[in-house]
């Protein structure tokens, strides 16, 4: 793919290897995808998430990476930005640490995987915590919530239950329950509101394919 090496992402087996859903807030002619290498046995390491439109090419590590270059005009939009940031299909793509929403294992679908299915990511949802992926017992313990969002002044204000890791400390007990605050041209702040540990469930985020 042309574009990928255009941003740097490498030698020519780079190629795109999914097209991720834009949720509402990516504007007319752009779009967001997965590139990395072909033909290697781990493709998570070489994974990089992509925005391309009519005038350039970028690697997406971070928030700041798509300020200005969406349009965020509901709550919805709001929590599904956020979410790209956070979800098994992505995050593995991002700059550490990496962060995962934590939730309920009946709660997981399209919305949170980007469109992909959990086998086409290698993922299994045992044992409870991987990908903050909470069994249905140890999410009622929890006592946790699902993600919420609100309208604040004129941006979104999305309150919701994270985890964090690192290619070498990718295990946890503490849950991050923090609030993000997301503009319509995508600038992202993120704040903690509480910490909330978890002893009898090992939150992860697997640095090998499942």
């Amino acid at each position: 793919m042309a574009g990928s090496l255009a941003i740097g992402l490498g030698p020519d087996n780079v190629h795109v290897l999914y097209h991720l859903p834009g949720a509402g807030f990516l504007r007319p002619r752009s779009e967001l995808f997965i590139a990395g290498t072909v033909g290697n046995g781990d493709l998570s390491v070489f994974e990089r998430l992509c925005f391309r439109n009519r005038e350039l090419a970028v690697v997406v590590r971070t928030p700041r990476d798509l300020e200005g270059l969406v349009d965020i005009q509901s709550p919805g939009q709001a929590v599904a930005f956020a979410r790209l940031f956070t979800s098994p299909a992505t995050v593995k793509c991002l700059e550490e640490p990496w962060w995962a929403e934590v939730v309920p294992r009946w709660a997981v679908g399209p919305r949170l995987l980007l469109g992909r299915s959990a086998s086409d990511l290698c993922i299994a949802w045992e044992p409870s915590g991987a990908f903050g992926v909470l069994s249905a017992g140890d999410w009622a313990r929890s006592g946790l919530l699902q993600a919420s969002v609100r309208r604040s002044g004129g941006d979104f204000a999305v309150t919701r239950p994270l985890m964090s890791g690192t290619a070498k400390r990718h295990r946890t007990h503490v849950v991050y329950v923090v609030e993000e605050t997301v503009s319509r041209r995508g600038e992202f702040k993120r704040r903690d509101v509480r910490c909330v540990r978890l002893p009898y469930v090992t939150l992860s985020i697997p640095v090998e394919p499942m």
